[in-house]
């Protein structure tokens, strides 16, 4: 659609136009009630721009700011600091520079360039050698999340019940939200009649004056200055979202909001070009009553968190992070899913751990036409149809103004951005009937176990394909806050996906185009016996798809053992050597719009020899190990049924190895389940719950190191039986303070650990029996505690020895 000329005849004759439609439209507020006499016609949002946030960035996307977050716990000093970065940047022919401190205790810093994604992947790399480096993120940007539509219909049916909306007069029965605060992170605050005293004191957090547009970057003024540019006229879209949590009700004007008793908290983190991660990580941590360098406290931490907006990136670690601080503060996170047809787990901050993600529904409970879906989602809420007519849109409070801030107005926009604010609304009406701010996993069970019981699943977005799960009932959810009606029953969970395509050995599969996130899966039987096993993803024609393959279940963005992650339409290969009989499972993502891919599948008898591999044993340290530069040594440690916290811990005295984990197979550069990736030859890996079976570890000469050591080691299995019946019959006084001790025990594995008092003071193979010596602090009568543990582990029992120390 062309964008409609500025002119002032043709503004008022559809400002007039509107109004009409208003006042003859069927009232969905209180009888008598006039709207705003200025309403704004159709609003375009800005197109979803899809923006990388990880190792790997769209070909065409560079970035000059990234997020280090530190491992938990990490305080790193500046020097330090400071020096690694400069070596850093010299290896990379760059300059780095600190910007500034963010709320999660990550570091902003700026490079002298632009690094495109073989960039971002080197610098990622060589940051990372630090065992201080946790995560690096570029600081992409998120924009708000709603799609176009056109506005000429009054009516709210998304706040009335019968399964057409989410049930809100029910709720208003008894409650408005008043005493609860829901924080809005959006374009700002803009004043309106329909708001009128609903407002309490937010901030601004967008850094870049530039983009936003008041020439001094953060401030206490998060008054939206508009977000036009040369193509589109400004959103008001924190408006919009803010009428729909708590426009004013029972007033003569306008529109009803859901929380109308509730407070709103602008925090403005979005301007013309969006807002930054680094921005809206900082003002989730403050609105919920975190800490933020340079701001001053929150005097009134919200309750809730409405975050209408999104990007197209896996949940980076710093937003993680930031999340994470809102929950423990006691905040509720609601974000919504995002409007790309798509599985929201690629998409953040719906996709991030702990939020509340909220898909899309339009009239009578059917799905909206572009809402992202997946098992991440918890609840639906009203976004509109997302087609004509445009009653069936959402309507709120606006801004007629197509620049700078004009009249007040109304329009109907649609997208998960409009879904959100009613989850939002709704938790601050429940809060109200508990009469006190129910803690994050509370209201989400609510939620989730009423939102199915009154409106069961969302209609064409119940399936293994697409999902949505249920459309909330803000009267139900009320009454069970409030403890008048039981908690419904735990809602089913998504069905199994469709089983994946069977390949065929050596048999080259054409794939069909696909839309950006959408995926494909693929399995291939491998029998026993073989040498090589490789996937080949042909390069396509269009777009940037890549190939993910793991071994005995379906790979996902986190599970994996080979993800090549390269750019553009170029083929991928992931290749095993000796690899175990069984089904491979792979799993190809569009990360653009792709098409002209094709998929072979092969193995063979033939292969590479497979290197000299060592046989750990649970506990026993192999110690004494040198590698030269590029030198590779390989090891192998069978792991029992039931088995559990299964680590490999590598030290090392000088030069700088790598360690890699994987089961099933040999690890190389680019399948691994562990890989740590630190500077120096001290790494560990950890895998809580392990797969029985063979786990192999691949040491890796990155520099020349010696001094090497290496323990594998489970708790569990036969090998891993924890000791019994450990004592000592007397103690042995000796001169100066010393105390001789005989220790007993049975069992264990074949090497444990002997601990006094919580401190580790030998280990040594299993032999029943060590005689230990001390040095008492005085003379006299004491007592001590020795633990004899399952080497690198927790599997312990234990004696208190009582003596009699002498001079």
């Amino acid at each position: 659609m062309t964008r409609r000329t500025r002119s002032t005849t043709t503004t008022t004759a559809l400002a007039v136009a509107i109004a009409a439609a208003l006042v003859a439209a069927p009232a969905a507020y209180s009888a008598g009630r006039q709207p705003a006499k200025t309403a704004k016609g159709p609003v375009f949002s800005k197109p979803a721009q899809a923006y990388g946030t990880n190792l790997k960035a769209p070909t065409n996307e560079t970035h000059d700011g990234f997020i280090i977050s530190f491992q938990k716990g990490a305080k790193p000093s500046a020097a330090a600091l400071r020096d690694h970065l400069q070596a850093v940047g010299k290896s990379l022919g760059i300059q780095i520079a600190v910007d500034r401190d963010l709320a999660t205790g990550a570091k902003l810093v700026r490079t002298s360039r632009a690094l495109d994604r073989d960039g971002l992947k080197q610098l990622t790399i060589e940051l990372m050698k630090s065992p201080m480096v946790r995560a690096v993120d570029p600081n992409g940007r998120m924009y708000r999340a709603f799609t176009p539509n056109d506005p000429l219909f009054a009516e709210q049916w998304h706040y009335q019940g019968g399964g057409m909306g989410i049930n809100a007069v029910e709720a208003w029965d008894t409650v408005d939200g008043a005493g609860y605060i829901v924080a809005v992170l959006d374009t700002g605050q803009v004043n309106h009649a329909d708001l009128a005293g609903q407002f309490i004191a937010g901030y601004d957090f967008i850094s870049d004056p530039a983009n936003a547009r008041d020439n001094d970057g953060r401030d206490a003024n998060p008054n939206d200055e508009g977000d036009w540019d040369d193509k589109y006229d400004s959103s008001w879209h924190g408006t919009h979202v803010a009428g729909t949590v708590a426009a004013l009700t029972d007033n003569n004007v306008g529109v009803a909001g859901v929380a109308h008793g509730a407070k709103v908290q602008h925090v403005r983190v979005l301007g013309n070009a969006g807002g930054t991660f680094a921005d809206i990580n900082d003002a989730i941590v403050w609105a919920s009553g975190g800490t933020v360098a340079g701001v001053p406290a929150n005097a009134t931490p919200a309750n809730v968190i409405n975050l209408s907006l999104g990007g197209t990136t896996v949940c980076p670690t710093a937003m993680q992070d930031a999340i994470d601080i809102a929950i423990a503060n006691g905040t509720v996170v609601v974000a919504a899913a995002g409007n790309s047809s798509a599985n929201v787990s690629g998409f953040s901050p719906a996709g991030c751990n702990g939020v509340i993600a909220v898909a899309g529904t339009g009239p009578n409970n059917t799905a909206y036409a572009s809402t992202n879906f997946g098992t991440r989602i918890n609840v639906a809420a009203p976004a509109g149809s997302g087609s004509q007519p445009a009653t069936n849109q959402v309507l709120s409070t606006l801004n007629a103004g197509l620049e700078g801030q004009g009249a007040d107005s109304y329009a109907w926009y649609a997208g998960t951005s409009m879904a959100a604010p009613h989850v939002a609304g709704t938790i601050a009406l429940m809060m109200e009937a508990a009469d006190e701010a129910l803690p994050p996993a509370e209201v989400e069970t609510i939620l989730e176990n009423t939102a199915f019981a009154a409106n069961g699943l969302v209609a064409g977005c119940n399936n293994a394909e697409r999902w949505c799960a249920s459309m909330i009932d803000a009267g139900r959810a009320v009454a069970v806050a409030r403890g008048e009606e039981p908690l419904p029953p735990t809602p089913p969970a998504p069905p199994e996906p469709p089983p994946p395509t069977v390949l065929q050995n050596g048999v080259t599969v054409d794939l069909p185009d696909m839309v950006a996130n959408d995926n494909l899966y693929f399995v291939l039987d491998v029998p026993a016996g073989q040498g090589q096993l490789n996937f080949n993803l042909g390069a396509g024609t269009a777009g940037d798809s890549d190939i993910y393959v793991q071994y005995n279940q379906r790979p996902t963005n986190s599970i994996w053992q080979c993800r090549p992650w390269t750019g553009g339409t170029v083929s991928e290969l992931c290749s095993f050597t000796a690899p175990t009989a069984g089904q491979w499972h792979v799993r190809v993502n569009a990360y653009t719009a792709s098409a002209g891919y094709t998929l072979t599948g092969n193995y063979t008898v033939e292969g590479p020899p497979p290197p000299t591999t060592t046989v750990l044993q649970n506990g026993v340290t192999v110690s004494g190990l040198s590698l030269a530069t590029n030198q590779e040594l390989f090891f192998v440690l069978d792991v029992p049924a039931g088995a559990t916290d299964l680590k490999f811990q590598m030290t090392g005295t000088n030069g700088d190895t790598d360690l890699y984990v994987r089961r099933g197979s040999l690890p190389t550069d680019a399948a691994y389940d562990c890989r740590p990736w630190l500077s120096g030859s001290n790494e560990t890996c950890t895998i809580a719950a392990p797969e029985a079976g063979q786990w192999f570890v691949r040491l890796d000469g990155y520099a020349a190191s010696t001094g090497v050591s290496l323990t594998g080691s489970f708790v569990g299995g036969p090998a891993g039986e924890p000791p019994t019946n450990v004592s000592a019959a007397y103690a042995f006084a000796l001169k100066a303070l010393r105390v001789r001790v005989p220790l007993k025990w049975e069992g264990g594995g074949e090497q444990v650990d002997i601990k006094r008092n919580g401190a580790t003071v030998a280990t040594v193979a299993n032999s029943g029996y060590l005689l230990h010596t001390f040095t008492a602090s005085a003379p006299g009568a004491g007592s001590t505690t020795y633990e004899v543990c399952n080497a690198g582990t927790a599997e312990c029992a234990s004696t208190t020895v009582n003596y009699t120390a002498r001079r």
